[in-house]
């Protein structure tokens, strides 16, 4: 202590480790040391990011902190990787980074830290919040680091014209989040709720309540979502198991439509649910229920609802049904059958007592087959269905569907085939049959109706139909031969039902089919 020191130093080249797992390197680092404290000054590199670093060491202070250490830089994705701070693809990109770290020995016991934002994408998919680069947002964070190598956020402030959080969390010794509580979130015109996360021995707990949430991103396919290259990196899939409570006052959807009253208790193991329990309530007063169980054979879905022209006007912007009552009965994750590719769902789709108005598909099909008095009551009045009876199976954006069948007094519809809800793409083969209510009188008759009416939904008298190509403009061809054909002789007009390029033909519940003959060609309409 008696000896005087004075030692000035440029390193090159230099690298340390920070904790355990952190290691960081500097091009050219400047070193002044005395007695009384060490300064350095320089610029390092941690991961893929540049921080220029001042760090004074203080040798006589009787400070538990003993370190200060001012920073300024740029924090990518690499550099967050680096130090452990996984963002779970929430934050990407790089974020400007100046603040204050506080330490014993070089060891950093405090931090206070202001993030710049405006270049880094944020996205939330689940709440339909999306921060593109260039929109400003900055954050303010005060953190403290224990000795046992925990960790603790006691304040987080993010700020910006479309996103508004405070709250706080804390990690583990090792690095993993153990709880978050966010006690407002504003993110975008439509959310507006708290959310607290809590890591327990048996899994996640988490509890969403307040005044609303975005759902309009529910139903989305995923080609009306960001493209991969702008969509944030996701991390594995998670393996905990979890459970969750939403009570909101209303979840905003498509075209306006709330869902109020929102209650949603699930559980599961990771990424998959096990049980849920949901209901709401629609503008028009209606009920929204639904329900997930665990069963012998996979996962059963039920969904319903007394007003099943807004719901779907709500989760897929479909404005053409109004009113009835829906059901969707479904089996997640199925067993294929032999022969068969697997499936994400399936199952029937049913809506009773609605009416159709304004339906693109259905004006360009009435048309086609001269049923102009039907295709007027479509832009008028709209066209009253008793049922629509659809079962399906879907894998990805493919739905197919198969016997499903449409009845009403004017006209009876059945389709089998599938639909690309990626592209927008359908191909469609089935019959239509017009007065349906008088047209399917006989095949209530036990054996000779279902032999003067093929299957149910296509009536006596009917014509076959092949539709493809765009859902709201697809190119129609009608056989009107087909029409003096009664029965199951009409199906070799209607000829095999189509298949999604990536499906097997097996997808499809087998029926009895027919290749057309050469001497009765479909008639093509002009289009």
């Amino acid at each position: 202590s008696e000896i005087g020191i004075a030692v000035k130093s440029a390193v090159s080249n230099m690298a340390m480790t920070i904790g355990k797992n952190t290691r960081v390197t500097g091009n050219l680092v400047n070193f002044d040391i005395t007695n009384s404290r060490l300064r350095a000054v320089g610029n390092m590199a941690l991961g893929g990011g540049a921080v220029g670093i001042d760090w004074t060491e203080d040798f006589d202070t009787k400070s538990e902190l003993t370190s200060t250490i001012q920073t300024k830089g740029i924090v990518d994705d690499a550099t967050r990787a680096a130090l452990g701070l996984g963002t779970s693809g929430i934050v990407t990109g790089p974020v400007g980074v100046t603040g204050t770290l506080f330490g014993h020995h070089g060891q950093i016991r405090k931090a206070s830290l202001s993030l710049d934002l405006t270049q880094a994408t944020m996205a939330v998919d689940i709440i339909n919040f999306r921060k593109p680069p260039g929109t400003a947002a900055a954050a303010q964070v005060s953190a403290q680091f224990l000795n046992d190598g925990s960790a603790r956020v006691d304040n987080i402030a993010v700020t910006g014209p479309t996103l508004t959080t405070h709250g706080s969390m804390s990690f583990g010794a090792d690095s993993g989040l153990e709880k978050l509580d966010l006690s407002d979130v504003r993110a975008g015109p439509n959310n507006d709720f708290a959310i607290s996360l809590t890591d327990r021995p048996g899994g996640f707990d988490v509890s969403v309540h307040g005044r609303s949430a975005d759902g309009t991103g529910i139903g989305r396919s995923n080609s009306e979502k960001p493209p991969a290259a702008q969509q944030a990196p996701q991390p594995p899939p998670p393996t905990r198991p979890f459970h969750a409570t939403v009570r909101l006052d209303h979840v905003v959807m498509r075209e306006g439509i709330l869902i109020s009253d929102f209650s949603l208790d699930a559980s599961g193991v990771g990424d998959k649910p096990q049980s849920i329990g949901l209901s709401g309530m629609l503008p028009s007063k209606a009920r929204v229920t639904g329900s997930v169980a665990q069963a012998a054979d996979g996962r059963h879905v039920e969904i319903s609802s007394t007003d099943a022209g807004t719901l779907m006007r709500g989760l897929f912007g479909f404005d053409s049904v109004r009113g009835g009552e829906m059901k969707v009965d479904a089996l997640l994750s199925p067993q294929p059958k032999a022969n068969a590719k697997p499936v994400d769902y399936s199952g029937t789709l049913t809506i009773e007592n609605f009416k159709v108005l304004n339906q693109p598909f259905l004006s360009r099909l009435f048309a086609a087959g001269s049923l102009v008095g039907i295709a007027d009551l479509l832009r008028g009045e709209g066209i009253t269905i008793d049922k629509l009876d659809m079962p399906f199976r879907a894998n990805g954006d493919i739905v197919t569907v198969h016997d499903a069948k449409a009845e009403g007094p004017a006209v009876g519809i059945s389709a089998d085939g599938y639909f690309d809800r990626g592209s927008t793409q359908i191909d469609l083969k089935g019959s239509l049959a017009p007065a349906y209510g008088i047209n399917s009188i006989l095949g209530n008759i036990p054996l000779l109706g279902n032999l003067l009416t093929s299957k149910p939904g296509e009536g006596i008298i009917g014509m076959t139909y092949h539709a493809k190509g765009p859902a709201d403009n697809p190119d129609i061809n009608i056989n009107p031969l087909s029409a003096l054909a009664p029965g199951i002789f009409r199906r070799i007009f209607e000829g095999s039902a189509p298949t999604a390029p990536s499906q097997a033909e097996s997808v499809l519940t087998p029926t009895i089919r027919a290749t057309p003959t050469p001497s009765s060609p479909p008639l093509q309409v002009p289009q």
